[in-house]
């Protein structure tokens, strides 16, 4: 489980290359408290978020209002969630390989507002 610091509503996600596979932890991110701020952070040599959409989320409807940001020389990415409504949301990962070649992965993303 993730932890979610209510004063900042932040939730930190690591993202990690093993064997090749990009590993996100936690898997499912679980968020509780409305307008929360998911931030992944990269632990892979080499590899970078892509510049834009590095996070998407499938059918997330309006609790993921914008498109994710990407940080500074693509280490971070930072997702809005309004986290009104209870569900799960399948969102995926875009990472660059360090010989340009696209990479991702198909995670989870549980909303539970208290």
């Amino acid at each position: 489980m993730s932890t979610v610091e209510s004063a900042a509503q932040v939730v930190s996600v690591t993202v990690r290359v093993s064997g090749g596979n990009v590993v996100c932890s936690p898997d499912p991110v679980n968020v509780r408290a409305h307008d929360t701020t998911l931030v992944f952070k990269l632990a892979a040599p080499g590899y970078r978020f892509r510049d834009t959409h590095a996070i998407v989320v499938s059918d997330g409807g309006t609790e993921f209002p914008t498109p994710s940001q990407t940080g500074p020389g693509g280490l971070s990415a930072t997702l809005a969630d309004c986290c009104d409504c209870k569900g799960r949301f399948k969102y995926s990962v875009y990472l660059v390989d360090p010989s340009g070649k696209p990479v991702m992965v198909d995670p989870e993303i549980n909303n539970d507002p208290d």
